[in-house]
């Protein structure tokens, strides 16, 4: 490509202050106009990816493999990760789609401009690229998962590597490897890194499930601005997504965790660092909406959308990202409902069996409440059912109520109970009233639980967990769907729930309105109520009615 460069004229350099809003703050423009340079470039020419370039006049065509995923016009920048890293692992063509009036910056001459105008427009240009870029992380097998949390991490500040996970948190390897992880599932296992390492205090960790019904396009491009701008060096966002849409390639397939380092809001072309450099490069370019589409996706394993998480430091960041905060149920801290002690760690990485989840739920409600180890085999054992019975049917809560008692009573167990509480047996005006009460026998009361049968989606007012498109199913996913109640927050009328499905994370939080709606058992109602026998009354039952 052969061209002139001339300097910028006035309505040249007010395009560029406009496309780079950091120029228009910096005490020397002319100092940094000086090293700008307009180029007149033919239509089909292909850029050199050797500076970064603002569109004056014309079009530019992005493409990868030959495919156009944005399209630069006038005010608009590209090539900006140029000036900065060396030869970045981008395969992107910019072509002009017609003739093109362009300013262009080299590497050189950026870094022949002060530090206070590269700093005025470091974090608009690069958000997490140059941090992120400069750490060297490269997954094991089928840890994607772990490895994405642990560069975050490091990028924050808190050095941290695979194998710390896996050891702080006692964690299974056949948690991790075999399967991989859920986006929920991650979430927990963060989370109890976090805890265990002492840093609770200091980080926090947020889930955003990515439902069609809830979250667009524009709110991840929102999302990622609002990381960057009120953020900074202080978080870090790490994607779920399936592989083969985001890199535009359908003989790709698979889901991936890989960290956001920027997203340019003129193109959308959205900057991801990997952590699988060996077969996917450090970094790599796709759009914002090949990146939406691909973090919608449904996880075969969750059979819900994707989406992501946000690493932050807590004395610097705003907890929310407000452009995600559309969803009056979203995720809870596990570790500060469930403790990490060894005899209580194993309900944090496990999840409950096809068509047995009334039993395995049963089991971790009655293992949190008590260091005593409770196996689903025994249960059965105990209720005398056979494994075909237990797979065969819904288990009702009057069901529940007697097989858990059976193995209550066959194991000898007399510091815990399990009793049915219906409303047709209460006196109650409503089943509404009922239930808070209910609720308010174990607010801040951590020796007594509830246990309900709930349809999830009802509860969270939308449709986000499908049942898998399988033919060969069984039953559906949600034909039983049940949550241990381990907390009543009463001043906001708030659930807190524990569940072991993969599609969520294991502690979530639903207003109590919510969890009535959604109660699979309506004519009556009923719950199961699993308590401490030393346990008291609770004082605040009558209170707050």
């Amino acid at each position: 490509m052969k061209v002139n460069p001339v300097p910028l004229s006035d309505s040249d350099w007010n395009t560029v202050s406009t496309a780079i809003p950091g120029f228009e703050e910096i005490n020397d423009p002319d100092a940094c106009r000086s090293k700008c340079q307009a180029l007149e470039v033919p239509q089909g020419s292909v850029l050199p990816p050797d500076g970064m370039y603002v569109v004056l006049e014309g079009a530019v065509s992005l493409q990868l493999n030959e495919q156009e995923i944005a399209t630069a016009g006038p005010a608009d920048y590209f090539f900006e990760e140029h000036l900065v890293i060396d030869h970045p692992l981008v395969e992107l063509t910019a072509r002009c789609s017609s003739d093109c009036r362009l300013m262009y910056l080299s590497r050189r001459d950026w870094s022949g401009l002060s530090g206070e105008t590269q700093s005025s427009c470091f974090l608009l240009l690069f958000g997490d690229l140059v941090r992120n870029g400069l750490l060297d992380f490269q997954q094991p097998i089928n840890c994607c998962n772990i490895t994405a949390a642990a560069l975050s991490l490091t990028a924050l500040g808190f050095t941290c590597d695979v194998n710390d996970i896996f050891e702080r948190c006692g964690l299974p390897v056949s948690y991790v490897v075999n399967d991989g992880m859920t986006l929920g599932e991650l979430y927990d296992v963060a989370s109890s890194y976090v805890y265990a390492a002492g840093l609770r205090d200091e980080v926090g960790v947020e889930l955003y499930h990515f439902d069609e019904a809830l979250v667009c396009k524009q709110d991840l491009r929102d999302a990622i601005e609002e990381s960057s701008r009120l953020g900074g060096a202080s978080d870090s966002l790490v994607a779920n997504f399936d592989v083969g849409i985001a890199h535009g390639n359908p003989a790709i397939s698979g889901g991936h965790f890989a960290l956001i380092a920027k997203c340019n809001q003129s193109t959308g072309l959205v900057h991801m660092i990997d952590v699988h450099p060996e077969k996917y490069g450090k970094i790599w370019v796709t759009s914002i909406d090949r990146l939406f589409e691909a973090m919608v996706d449904h996880d075969n394993s969750a059979m819900r959308g994707r989406g992501m998480l946000r690493f932050i430091i807590k004395k610097d960041v705003k907890v929310r990202l407000d452009a995600l905060a559309n969803s009056e149920c979203y995720p809870e801290n596990c570790t500060q409902y469930i403790d990490l002690t060894p005899e209580k760690r194993r309900h944090i990485f496990s999840r409950s069996s096809t068509n047995l989840n009334s039993f395995c739920v049963l089991s971790m409600g009655l293992g949190i409440l008590d260091n005593h180890p409770v196996d689903v085999d025994e249960i059965l054992g105990a209720a005398q059912l056979t494994y075909t019975e237990a797979l065969s049917y819904e288990t009702t809560t009057e069901q529940l109520a007697r097989f858990a008692n059976d193995y209550l009573s066959h194991a000898g167990i007399n510091n815990l109970a399990c009793s049915l509480h219906s409303f047709a047996d209460s006196n109650e005006e409503s089943a509404e009233v009922w239930l808070k009460k209910e609720l308010l026998t174990i607010a801040k009361n951590p020796e007594a639980y509830l246990m309900v049968n709930i349809d999830y989606n009802s509860v969270i007012g939308f449709s986000s967990i499908h049942s898998a498109p399988n033919q060969y199913r069984e039953t559906p996913l949600l034909k039983e769907y049940w949550c241990v109640c381990v907390d009543y927050l009463f001043e906001s009328d708030t659930v807190i729930l524990a569940d072991m499905n993969s599609a969520t994370s294991q502690v979530w939080r639903a207003p109590r309105e919510n969890l009535f709606r959604g109660l699979k058992e309506q004519a009556p109602p009923a719950l199961l109520y699993l308590s401490q026998v030393d346990s008291e009354e609770n004082p605040l039952e009558f209170e707050y009615l």
